[in-house]
């Protein structure tokens, strides 16, 4: 089975990108890591692409399910145009997401080959 969506690059939307997974997930007994890799993902597109510069853009999650394999894509609308501001974060509170993904994913990676920016992980 293949899903597709897509929502408004705005921080509030993660929440929504999560649900939407486990709507379409059901009770496939890989849901839950495949939300928390969504979760960080998309998280991660709104802070570090363009999706998340105003004009806000889409990010489009795709999700591919085999009973052997589930594969998780996040596609965003690039380099951001300007850096993130993060000055208002504590020092720390960044770079463990990718660790996590690395804890649970069989394979993961990133896809620069085109304008767009896409983050993919698998799960078996």
């Amino acid at each position: 089975m293949s899903y597709r969506y897509s929502l408004p690059g705005e921080p509030r939307m993660v929440r929504n990108a999560r649900h939407l997974a486990q709507q379409l997930l059901g009770d496939d007994p890989r849901a839950q890591d495949a939300i928390l890799i969504i979760s960080e993902y998309f998280s991660n597109s709104v802070l570090h692409s363009a999706s998340g510069e105003e004009p806000v853009s889409e990010i489009r999650v795709t999700l591919e399910a085999t009973p052997e394999m589930l594969r998780i894509e996040v596609e965003d609308a690039g380099k951001r145009r300007t850096a993130a501001d993060t000055r208002c974060s504590e020092p720390g509170d960044f770079g463990r997401g990718q660790a996590v993904v690395d804890g649970i994913a069989t394979k993961w990676g990133h896809d620069s080959n085109t304008r767009r920016g896409l983050a993919w992980a698998e799960l078996r």
